[in-house]
């Protein structure tokens, strides 16, 4: 198993929007499997769902809980 993709970056401060995140490499990386027409292996689905969840659950579950105080939903 492979560490987490943060563990490894160069960037002196962490910048999601920087091409060097390898957060975002890691994410986008089943895609160049699937338009190569191969099968994406564990690993890279593994470091893709972690990239994943830092990148956008959590902020998605953020977003969803505001929403759902404004609506009075539980």
């Amino acid at each position: 198993m492979q560490s987490h993709p943060c563990f490894e970056c160069v960037l002196p401060d962490c910048d999601e929007r920087s091409s060097a995140c390898l957060l975002k490499r890691a994410y986008s990386e089943p895609y160049r499997y699937r338009s190569a027409g191969l099968p994406v292996p564990d690993e890279v689905r593994h470091r893709a769902s972690m990239a994943h969840h830092e990148l956008y659950a959590l902020k998605s579950r953020a977003n969803r809980s505001e929403r759902e105080a404004r609506n009075g939903s539980v």
